[in-house]
């Protein structure tokens, strides 16, 4: 059964103008970040992403795909600790 012209038009409307706002909303939030970090946060959302949709899908990921979910993880780990032990400038000591 196809929906109705109008209710189409309206699901295609709600999904353009709700990736827009979610795409300008990222791009603008990652400019407001260093570019190591906000390379990873991108690089976060495929793999949050390819998580989800072989949970939702009930699909299992080949080893390759598990070894770079891994290493995008580890990545993120090593910003995050890289991020803990730099000394602050308020700190006065650079």
């Amino acid at each position: 059964m196809t929906p109705a012209p109008g209710v189409l038009l309206l699901t295609m409307l709600y999904g353009v103008l709700w990736l827009m706002l979610i795409t300008f909303g990222t791009q603008w939030g990652v400019t407001q970040l260093e570019a190591g970090r906000a390379s990873i946060i991108i690089i976060m959302e495929l793999v949050a992403a390819v998580v989800s949709a072989s949970l939702l899908l009930g699909e299992t990921l080949a080893p390759l795909e598990l070894v770079g979910g891994l290493l995008v993880v580890t990545a993120v780990l090593v910003e995050t600790a890289r991020e803990c032990s730099l000394p602050t400038a308020a700190s006065g000591r650079v």
